[in-house]
């Protein structure tokens, strides 16, 4: 039995395990209830982090930023394995069999870099303090505080676009070098 999971750089992990490990059962419209849960979640972390990653000195943060964005990783990893769940039950194949070379993969893995991406850019626009700004007054000049600077949203906008060229290749490269025999499927499509 092979057990999938994604690390925290976004990359596909495969381990056999020799033991025997009690099958789980799960209804398709819960994967659906967990992929909706999963979304509702991670959108209400990302605007805690636009609401709390700058504050006034005086004020208290109700959240701790850096595990706030930490939990929003993970949480999509989540995303990416409930969705690739979903497409096997739709393909009418189990998890276990989904191939670690399936295209889907890195597709699945580009929305949601892209989608990290998107919500980076934001915060870096309207919800950290200018570098200006901190330049001319000082780190300690300034009347509020933030966790998430502009230089640690760059590196991670970096590291966003370094992953997403990565994935863009590695589906072209699919999608340009992978031959598959065109065949008559026995199933036929009723309207």
């Amino acid at each position: 039995m092979f057990y999938i999971w994604f690390n925290t750089q976004g990359v596909i992990k495969i381990k056999q395990y020799m033991k025997s490990i009690k099958k789980r059962t799960i209804k398709p419209s819960d994967l659906l209830t967990n992929r909706d849960k999963l979304s509702r979640e991670i959108t209400s972390l990302w605007n805690i982090i636009r609401t709390e990653n700058i504050i006034s000195k005086s004020d208290k943060r109700n959240y701790d930023i850096e595990s706030t964005y930490s939990r929003i990783k993970r949480l999509t990893d989540e995303r990416i394995k409930t969705k690739l769940r979903q497409q096997c039950v739709n393909l009418g194949i189990s998890f276990k069999d989904l191939n670690p070379n399936a295209n889907v993969i890195n597709i699945y893995k580009l929305c949601e870099i892209t989608e990290q991406k998107v919500q980076l850019l934001d915060i870096l626009k309207n919800h950290t303090i200018a570098p200006a700004l901190k330049a001319k007054v000082g780190k300690k000049g300034l009347d509020r505080t933030e966790i998430l600077t502009s230089a640690f949203v760059k590196k991670e906008l970096k590291k966003a676009d370094l992953l997403i060229n990565e994935l863009k290749k590695k589906i072209d490269d699919f999608n340009n070098e992978v031959e598959i025999e065109e065949e008559e499927s026995s199933v036929y499509l009723a309207a």
